[in-house]
């Protein structure tokens, strides 16, 4: 398992280091780009309220839990899970 996570980490830093080709170009990936970086790293408000922010988070909190209660209510979790 210690062998699968390290390659997967080992790709994704290859992945990084190699330029976009251009159908990835075309889908608006630029690859590292200190422009892209520094608008990115400002905030950018939209105007969304702390409500519709808050029932994205609020629904996938839901689901989380519900899974975690019903995995707790399984005879062989262990096994299952």
């Amino acid at each position: 398992m210690f062998a699968i996570v390290m390659l997967s980490v080992l790709n994704f830093f290859i992945g990084e280091l190699l330029p976009p080709n251009d159908f990835q170009k075309s889908r608006g990936f630029v690859g590292w780009n200190l422009t892209v970086f520094t608008t990115n790293l400002l905030p950018n408000w939209d105007g969304s309220s702390f409500f519709a922010v808050f029932s994205i988070y609020a629904s996938a909190l839901a689901g989380d839990f519900t899974g975690a209660t019903m995995s707790a209510t399984l005879k062989d979790r262990k096994n299952i899970l």
